[in-house]
Protein backbone atom coordinates (compact mmCIF):
# COMPACT_ATOMS: atom_id res chain seq x y z
CA UNK A 1 0.00 0.00 0.00
CA UNK A 2 1.07 3.74 -0.42
CA UNK A 3 1.50 4.04 3.61
CA UNK A 4 3.28 1.07 3.86
CA UNK A 5 5.40 2.13 0.85
CA UNK A 6 6.39 5.28 2.74
CA UNK A 7 7.02 4.08 5.85
CA UNK A 8 9.18 2.01 4.00
CA UNK A 9 11.49 4.75 2.55
CA UNK A 10 11.14 6.80 5.42
CA UNK A 11 13.26 3.78 7.64
CA UNK A 12 15.64 3.64 4.54
CA UNK A 13 16.44 7.18 4.48
CA UNK A 14 16.78 7.49 8.35
CA UNK A 15 19.29 4.27 7.70
CA UNK A 16 21.37 5.91 5.41
CA UNK A 17 21.23 9.73 7.39
CA UNK A 18 22.41 7.19 10.46
CA UNK A 19 24.90 5.50 8.66
CA UNK A 20 26.25 8.82 7.14
CA UNK A 21 26.58 10.27 10.94
CA UNK A 22 27.84 7.62 12.37
CA UNK A 23 30.94 7.04 9.52
CA UNK A 24 31.72 11.01 9.77
CA UNK A 25 31.85 10.12 13.65
CA UNK A 26 34.46 7.44 13.34
CA UNK A 27 36.62 9.41 11.20
CA UNK A 28 37.20 11.52 13.67
CA UNK A 29 39.08 8.62 15.52
CA UNK A 30 40.63 8.47 12.50
CA UNK A 31 44.79 9.02 13.70
CA UNK A 32 45.60 9.97 9.94
CA UNK A 33 42.68 11.92 10.21
CA UNK A 34 44.06 14.97 11.92
CA UNK A 35 43.16 13.34 15.68
CA UNK A 36 46.16 12.97 16.78
CA UNK A 37 45.51 10.68 19.63
CA UNK A 38 43.81 7.61 20.18
CA UNK A 39 40.12 8.32 21.14
CA UNK A 40 38.32 6.02 23.62
CA UNK A 41 34.55 4.66 23.18
CA UNK A 42 33.84 7.38 26.22
CA UNK A 43 35.39 10.26 24.04
CA UNK A 44 33.50 8.96 21.17
CA UNK A 45 30.18 8.99 22.74
CA UNK A 46 30.27 12.31 24.44
CA UNK A 47 31.52 14.39 20.72
CA UNK A 48 28.30 11.50 19.29
CA UNK A 49 25.90 13.35 21.65
CA UNK A 50 27.02 16.85 21.36
CA UNK A 51 26.59 16.39 17.46
CA UNK A 52 23.63 14.67 17.68
CA UNK A 53 22.28 17.78 19.91
CA UNK A 54 24.24 20.00 17.79
CA UNK A 55 23.41 19.20 14.24
CA UNK A 56 19.99 17.17 13.83
CA UNK A 57 17.57 19.26 15.65
CA UNK A 58 15.51 19.44 12.11
CA UNK A 59 15.70 15.29 11.85
CA UNK A 60 13.99 14.10 14.68
CA UNK A 61 13.75 10.31 13.55
CA UNK A 62 17.31 10.10 12.54
CA UNK A 63 17.71 12.40 16.12
CA UNK A 64 16.09 9.71 18.18
CA UNK A 65 17.56 6.65 16.66
CA UNK A 66 20.84 8.16 17.46
CA UNK A 67 20.10 9.13 20.59
CA UNK A 68 18.91 5.51 21.33
CA UNK A 69 22.06 3.70 19.76
CA UNK A 70 24.38 5.50 22.33
CA UNK A 71 21.55 5.58 25.36
CA UNK A 72 22.11 1.63 24.73
CA UNK A 73 26.05 2.37 24.07
CA UNK A 74 26.28 4.51 27.36
CA UNK A 75 24.96 1.19 28.83
CA UNK A 76 26.98 -1.23 28.11
CA UNK A 77 29.99 1.22 29.65
CA UNK A 78 28.37 1.72 33.02
CA UNK A 79 27.40 5.55 32.56
CA UNK A 80 24.16 5.31 33.38
CA UNK A 81 23.37 8.78 34.01
CA UNK A 82 24.27 9.46 30.65
CA UNK A 83 22.02 6.42 29.13
CA UNK A 84 19.26 7.34 31.26
CA UNK A 85 19.39 11.01 29.39
CA UNK A 86 19.41 10.29 26.15
CA UNK A 87 17.07 7.62 26.12
CA UNK A 88 14.66 10.11 27.64
CA UNK A 89 15.32 12.45 24.74
CA UNK A 90 14.98 9.58 22.37
CA UNK A 91 11.67 8.27 23.67
CA UNK A 92 10.13 11.73 23.95
CA UNK A 93 11.29 12.60 20.07
CA UNK A 94 9.77 8.53 18.91
CA UNK A 95 6.53 9.42 21.00
CA UNK A 96 6.55 13.27 19.36
CA UNK A 97 6.79 11.79 15.65
CA UNK A 98 5.30 8.06 16.31
CA UNK A 99 2.78 8.34 19.08
CA UNK A 100 2.82 5.91 22.00
CA UNK A 101 1.46 2.83 19.36
CA UNK A 102 5.06 1.90 18.01
CA UNK A 103 7.44 -1.00 18.91
CA UNK A 104 9.87 1.55 18.59
CA UNK A 105 8.88 3.40 21.69
CA UNK A 106 8.09 0.22 23.45
CA UNK A 107 11.71 -0.51 22.62
CA UNK A 108 12.86 2.71 24.15
CA UNK A 109 11.25 2.60 26.68
CA UNK A 110 12.53 -1.41 27.45
CA UNK A 111 16.18 -0.10 28.04
CA UNK A 112 15.08 3.29 30.07
CA UNK A 113 13.54 0.57 31.75
CA UNK A 114 16.21 -1.10 32.84
CA UNK A 115 18.46 1.57 32.95
CA UNK A 116 16.54 2.88 35.66
CA UNK A 117 16.53 -0.07 37.38
CA UNK A 118 20.03 -0.49 37.17
CA UNK A 119 20.57 3.01 38.74
CA UNK A 120 18.27 2.17 41.88
CA UNK A 121 15.27 4.02 40.84
CA UNK A 122 12.64 1.11 41.20
CA UNK A 123 9.44 3.04 41.00
CA UNK A 124 10.57 4.61 37.81
CA UNK A 125 11.26 1.07 36.55
CA UNK A 126 8.61 -0.60 37.66
CA UNK A 127 6.08 2.11 36.27
CA UNK A 128 8.22 2.17 32.67
CA UNK A 129 7.93 -1.33 32.72
CA UNK A 130 4.47 -1.48 33.02
CA UNK A 131 3.88 0.43 29.98
CA UNK A 132 5.88 -1.15 28.14
CA UNK A 133 4.58 -4.61 29.01
CA UNK A 134 1.06 -3.31 28.06
CA UNK A 135 2.59 -1.45 24.70
CA UNK A 136 4.05 -4.83 23.66
CA UNK A 137 1.68 -6.83 24.60
CA UNK A 138 -1.22 -4.65 21.96
CA UNK A 139 1.45 -4.01 19.48
CA UNK A 140 3.39 -7.93 18.97
CA UNK A 141 0.69 -10.17 21.63
CA UNK A 142 1.00 -11.77 24.60
CA UNK A 143 3.12 -14.85 23.32
CA UNK A 144 5.95 -12.40 21.11
CA UNK A 145 9.36 -12.72 22.31
CA UNK A 146 10.62 -9.03 23.31
CA UNK A 147 7.37 -9.57 25.70
CA UNK A 148 9.39 -12.26 28.10
CA UNK A 149 12.16 -9.28 27.96
CA UNK A 150 9.83 -6.73 29.46
CA UNK A 151 7.84 -9.81 31.57
CA UNK A 152 11.73 -10.51 33.00
CA UNK A 153 12.39 -7.01 33.65
CA UNK A 154 9.42 -5.98 35.55
CA UNK A 155 10.12 -9.41 37.74
CA UNK A 156 13.89 -8.51 38.24
CA UNK A 157 12.61 -4.68 39.56
CA UNK A 158 9.79 -6.34 41.75
CA UNK A 159 12.45 -8.65 43.36
CA UNK A 160 14.93 -5.60 44.07
CA UNK A 161 11.90 -4.03 45.73
CA UNK A 162 11.45 -7.25 48.38
CA UNK A 163 8.58 -8.57 46.08
CA UNK A 164 9.28 -12.02 45.32
CA UNK A 165 5.49 -13.01 45.24
CA UNK A 166 5.12 -10.57 43.03
CA UNK A 167 7.85 -11.59 40.37
CA UNK A 168 7.60 -15.56 40.78
CA UNK A 169 4.11 -14.95 38.08
CA UNK A 170 6.46 -12.66 35.80
CA UNK A 171 8.96 -14.87 35.39
CA UNK A 172 6.57 -18.41 35.26
CA UNK A 173 4.87 -16.51 32.19
CA UNK A 174 8.34 -15.48 30.46
CA UNK A 175 9.53 -18.68 30.80
CA UNK A 176 6.32 -20.58 29.09
CA UNK A 177 6.13 -18.28 26.55
CA UNK A 178 9.86 -19.28 26.23
CA UNK A 179 9.48 -22.74 25.96
CA UNK A 180 6.68 -22.57 23.97
CA UNK A 181 8.61 -20.36 21.45
CA UNK A 182 12.17 -22.24 21.33
CA UNK A 183 13.52 -19.04 22.25
CA UNK A 184 17.12 -18.84 22.79
CA UNK A 185 18.96 -21.29 25.17
CA UNK A 186 20.61 -18.60 27.14
CA UNK A 187 17.74 -16.35 27.15
CA UNK A 188 16.08 -19.50 29.09
CA UNK A 189 18.46 -20.16 31.16
CA UNK A 190 18.39 -16.09 32.35
CA UNK A 191 14.76 -16.42 33.14
CA UNK A 192 15.26 -19.90 34.76
CA UNK A 193 18.32 -18.48 37.16
CA UNK A 194 16.21 -15.45 38.17
CA UNK A 195 13.23 -17.77 39.03
CA UNK A 196 15.77 -19.52 40.92
CA UNK A 197 17.15 -16.67 42.89
CA UNK A 198 13.11 -15.71 43.48
CA UNK A 199 11.98 -18.99 44.58
CA UNK A 200 14.76 -19.14 47.28
CA UNK A 201 14.52 -16.09 48.78
CA UNK A 202 10.87 -17.22 48.89
CA UNK A 203 12.25 -19.99 50.64
CA UNK A 204 11.16 -22.76 48.01
CA UNK A 205 14.64 -24.46 48.41
CA UNK A 206 13.83 -27.86 46.60
CA UNK A 207 12.31 -26.23 43.61
CA UNK A 208 14.88 -23.17 43.39
CA UNK A 209 17.87 -26.57 43.68
CA UNK A 210 15.57 -27.97 40.40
Amino acid sequence: TRLQSARIARERDTAEQVSGFLVDLFNAADPYGGAGREITARVLLDSGAARVARDLGGQPEVRAHLMATMGRAYYGLGRYDEARRLLEQALALRQSVRGEADTSVARTMNLLAQTMLDQGDYAGADSLYRRALDLRRRLLGATHLDVTQTLRGLALTRRARGDNAGAEPLLREALAIQQSRSARPLDVATTLNALAHVLRERGQYAAAES
